[in-house]
């Protein structure tokens, strides 16, 4: 006859199993008898969810600690519903979005279409919630998956969200947007659907974070194919410094050696801080609101590429948005340019010390 340690055992090796066998976020209750069941509750081992659905847990919890519910989150809905719906199942877009963006944070209400779905809430553990919705699923085309989880693909996602999710998730939309390497794709599914108002916001959301070629594609396809489109920046956290920008397609301005060199590591190292694309962090041409203008008329640098680079990166550190336009720079008039290799491996060492400087002063 099994002592008491001994049945644990054999509970906790059932478990183990499981969990080999279902991944480690969900355990029904019909997986397990009822003897195992309740052993391994009394003794800390499962934790119930909802009716007839569990998770593992840990003994030494502290009652009421969330810790193995929000360790367990996304593996436990993925399981439920895939035991709900089948395949036919996928989350929402605007959930779809955040997770392609990397954002993995546990939301307050879970939502999730099928067509089989009853258009109902399930209350779950520590305020969280998953709403279905019965609503009919995006083509197979427009799926995909991602650690057992059915979403959205990145473009159908894009045309399906809500307008507000740009304004609410701007981080999220704006770490999704890059993932687009043309406008092929959403194009497609846009000219599909006449949907003129969702091209036009895609195109001021692309434009917003220096994409002007994506941008101008959809525009000049939608307007070809005979819809008005009528673009519209739908992030509501507008720049303060915009910088009119020589390399973002406009305009045949060149640059080449040394000086070219610098510059393309300034806008390098200054497009991760400003998580953005930034082409010309050198250039002059700029426009501040008002902030911006207070700030500059109490503080500004007077050193060489200080004026550019230094309040750049001052401005950044600040908490203010940066974006840049493409500009077309005429053909010089009078003067003489710096382009001697003298000057432009002085232009070089500069752009390093200036960029030094910056980001060692507070």
């Amino acid at each position: 006859m099994a002592i008491p340690p001994e049945k644990l055992a054999q509970s906790l090796e059932i478990l183990r199993n499981l969990q080999t066998a279902e991944g480690a976020g969900a355990i029904r209750a019909r997986d397990l008898s009822r003897t195992h069941r309740e052993r391994l509750l009394r003794n800390g081992f499962l934790q119930e969810v909802i009716k007839g659905w569990y998770i593992p847990s840990r003994p030494d919890e502290v009652k009421r600690e969330s810790t193995a519910w929000y360790a367990s989150f996304w593996r436990f809905c993925a399981v439920y519903l895939e035991a709900r719906f089948g395949a036919r199942w996928c989350l929402s877009p605007e959930q779809s979005l955040s997770l392609h963006a990397g954002n993995w944070t546990v939301p307050g209400q879970l939502a999730a279409r099928s067509p089989r779905a009853g258009n109902k809430v399930t209350k779950l553990p520590h305020g969280t919630s998953l709403l279905e919705l019965r609503i009919a699923l995006p083509g197979v085309a427009d799926r995909k998956e991602e650690e057992g989880l059915r979403l959205f693909s990145v473009e159908s996602a894009l045309i399906a969200c809500s307008p507000n999710y740009f304004s609410n998730n701007a981080t999220d939309v704006r770490a999704v947007l890059p993932m687009i390497r043309d406008a092929s794709g959403l194009l497609a599914r846009l000219l599909e659907g006449g949907h003129t108002v969702i091209a036009g916001r895609l195109a001021g959301a692309f434009r917003n974070i220096g994409r002007d070629r994506i941008a101008d594609d959809i525009v000049k396809t939608m307007t070809a194919a005979g819809y008005a489109v009528r673009e519209n920046d739908p992030f509501t956290d507008k720049p303060s410094l915009v910088i009119g920008a020589r390399f973002a397609g406009e305009g045949d301005y060149q640059v080449r050696g040394p000086r070219r060199w610098s510059m393309v590591m300034l806008s390098f190292v200054l497009s991760r801080m400003a998580r953005c694309k930034l082409t010309d962090t050198t250039s002059g041409f700029r426009a501040c609101d008002r902030a911006l203008i207070e700030l500059f008329a109490a503080w500004y640098p007077v050193e060489y590429l200080g004026d550019t680079v230094e309040t750049v990166v001052r401005v950044l550190r600040l908490g203010y948005r940066v974006s840049q336009v493409p500009v077309a720079m005429r053909q010089r008039f009078a003067g003489v340019p710096s382009k001697s290799p003298a000057k432009a491996l002085l232009y070089l060492g500069r752009a390093f010390f200036s960029l030094l400087l910056a980001l060692s002063r507070r």
